[in-house]
């Protein structure tokens, strides 16, 4: 994470103005965007979050992740790593919707991980008939010990911990993937884990999510950032995604960045659009 504020600065407004750009309207530009564009948002969020508690980044993260795996991937996939930061924006509307849309069933080949980012997106949605068959798949798939998981048992117990509503079961769950050898796993995969647990982290958050106020006692899980607070509103900032989630059916507020640039001033969602006309300029 960067920590001078004006090279951040730079490097957030280069990144939006990139995505205007790329996607002047719904039906160009999806192809061209390149993927690595998610994680510099998903990055801005998380520096954002850790350095003012903002959510709104990550979600807009989402978004794209979500636009992008719909219209241009062969496959609905999120990396374990990303979908514990999309997580961690609290907008659960958003979670709901790219549970929805995962469009591939588990089999023997998608293997230990797979199973386990089934399983933190079911219980992010609510989806509890969906955790209970990931449960089954991976019971049916994963040895007690392997590479992935280090010792399955105590996902199993989590996950029934969310599934019977169990703050104890959670947190000492919990606790223990922080544990040297659980940790060894996930930071021999995820390069976030190096500095932060961010997959205990979400996991800590979802239990907050339901009421249930688990602690961590570990210097890689920032307490601070354990409590769910959703936004009042999440709005979409781009125009590409106003028109993708429209089609969606879904009715989030476009609240555009770099409004100049989207054609913001005549867009009939905007209340103080220039209608234009001579008679509107006249009485105006």
């Amino acid at each position: 994470m960067m920590n001078n504020i004006e090279l951040y600065n730079r490097r957030k407004k280069s990144i939006e103005e990139r995505l205007v750009s790329y996607f002047p309207n719904y039906n160009k530009g999806y192809k061209f965007v390149p993927f690595s564009v998610k994680q510099d948002l998903l990055n801005i969020g998380l520096y954002e979050l850790l350095v003012s508690g903002l959510r709104n980044k990550l979600s807009h993260a989402g978004m794209f992740y979500d636009c992008y795996l719909t219209k241009v991937s062969n496959g609905y996939w999120i990396g374990i790593d990303d979908l514990s930061l999309i997580i961690l924006s609290d907008n659960v509307a958003l979670l709901k919707e790219l549970n929805k849309r995962k469009n591939y069933t588990l089999g023997e080949e998608e293997g230990g991980w797979c199973g386990m980012q089934y399983a933190m997106m079911q219980i992010a949605a609510s989806d509890w008939d969906g955790l209970r068959e990931t449960i089954k798949y991976l019971k049916g798939v994963t040895p007690p010990y392997d590479d992935f998981f280090h010792d399955i048992n105590i996902y199993y117990q989590l996950y029934d911990g969310f599934l019977e509503r169990d703050n104890q079961k959670i947190e000492v769950s919990l606790n223990a993937l922080e544990t040297h050898n659980f940790r060894m796993v996930r930071q021999s995969r995820l390069t976030l884990e190096k500095d932060i647990s961010i997959v205990t982290l979400a996991l800590g958050r979802l239990a907050w999510m339901y009421g249930m106020e688990v602690e961590i006692e570990s210097k890689f899980v920032p307490n601070e950032l354990l409590p769910f607070e959703p936004l009042e509103e999440y709005t979409i900032p781009y125009k590409f995604l106003r028109n993708f989630y429209r089609e969606q059916g879904v009715d989030w507020r476009y609240d555009p960045v770099f409004p100049e640039l989207q054609d913001w001033a005549s867009d009939p969602e905007n209340p103080n659009r220039n209608k234009g006309g001579f008679f509107n300029k006249l009485f105006s």
